[in-house]
């Protein structure tokens, strides 16, 4: 803590950031500035650039927007509920003798769950205090009394009231996740930048899995993953409908030919019949968090995978299931196909590991 601390006023010093908001990374090699609106930017760049210019230190800058929550997409007419009990089955977890007991799991979006009655309070934290109902939905499907791992312990944060890079310092350090779900995203232009960088190099060296949601562009003509979705080390998930289709919303597209995304599919098409929300709800922010469910029971069961976010992805992509229309082991749109648990645990089961 006192090396961190002298770390921080050296940086600060040195880059001369007393003026600025700023949060610097426990874990990585970052600082993220933070500016109220683009006024106070452009007022402010010339400055800043020229102080960070300064330092040989400084490899490289990237500007970003502010994240937004994946929208929860308008459903399509032509197609049909799919409801969590199926969605459930479909992926392998309605028989599980597991809970996610003892595993730690926190969640990135623009708030935290503005109902908690899907949510056990005994195995819920919130860390912030703006609620959305996009968390509400994100959170039902992960844990609590409607959802997989139902006895994990949520620990959400809202990057409405905290940065990104302040978020990671809380829940790594202060919470020691051991997953993590962003059903949230910036830069929707399918490129490995800075961000999935960052990203990336968090993963490697903390050991914590993280799970990102592929974006909601699948009906733009560019249908690119949004950020920090293209990164190596990231989980990164589609969706699927009831009837086993990529979803026609689906981001799959990315500009850098070496980087394979999405990872996986989970439904997230028209879910119904989450306890407590009314309606259907599609994006894939919803698929993200079936991914995390299954992570975590098998973390409960396998705790070396605590540690292993590289074996986590490597289980999840042998677990997969083809799609109907999925002709090759590795498809653009949709990865190694349908995650599923029980053929994932298998795996775990009768490997060498």
């Amino acid at each position: 803590e006192f090396r961190r601390v002298l770390f921080r006023s050296n940086i600060v010093n040195q880059l001369n950031l007393s003026n600025y908001s700023y949060d610097i990374s426990y874990f990585s090699p970052y600082i993220e500035i933070i500016f109220d609106d683009i006024e106070d930017y452009e007022n402010n760049k010339d400055e800043l650039m020229n102080s960070l210019n300064r330092s040989n230190d400084v490899e490289s800058v990237i500007i970003s927007y502010l994240e937004y929550d994946e929208a929860i997409i308008n459903d399509d007419s032509s197609s049909i509920d799919y409801p969590l009990s199926k969605a459930f089955e479909d992926i392998g977890v309605l028989t599980s003798s597991y809970t996610g007991n003892g595993i730690r799991i926190g969640t990135i979006e623009s708030g935290t769950p503005n109902s908690t009655s899907n949510l056990k309070t005994d195995k819920f934290t919130r860390l912030s205090s703006t609620t959305t109902s996009h968390s509400t939905l994100v959170t039902s499907i992960i844990g609590g009394n409607s959802g997989i791992a139902e006895d994990a312990h949520l620990y959400c944060i809202g990057l409405s009231d905290y940065s990104f890079t302040a978020s990671i310092n809380r829940l790594i350090d202060d919470y020691e996740v051991n997953i993590i779900n962003m059903s949230n995203g910036r830069n929707q232009n399918g490129t490995y930048d800075n961000y999935c960088a960052y990203i990336d190099y968090i993963i490697a060296t903390t050991g914590c899995t993280f799970v990102k949601s592929a974006g909601n562009n699948g009906t733009l003509t560019s249908s690119f993953i949004s950020s920090p979705g293209c990164g190596m080390n990231i989980i990164t998930v589609g969706s699927i409908s009831a009837n086993l289709n990529v979803s026609y919303f689906s981001s799959w597209n990315t500009i850098n030919n070496y980087v394979l995304k999405p990872d996986m599919v989970a439904p997230g098409e028209k879910i119904s019949n989450i306890p407590h929300i009314s309606g259907s709800k599609s994006g894939t922010s919803f698929a993200t968090p079936m991914v995390v469910g299954i992570v975590a029971l098998l973390m409960e069961e396998f705790p070396s995978l605590k540690i292993n976010p590289n074996l986590v992805k490597a289980t999840l992509h042998n677990g997969c299931i083809k799609l109907p229309s999925q002709y090759s082991y590795f498809d653009e749109q949709c990865g190694f196909g349908l995650v599923n648990y029980e053929n994932s645990r298998n795996s775990l089961n009768n490997s060498q590991y």
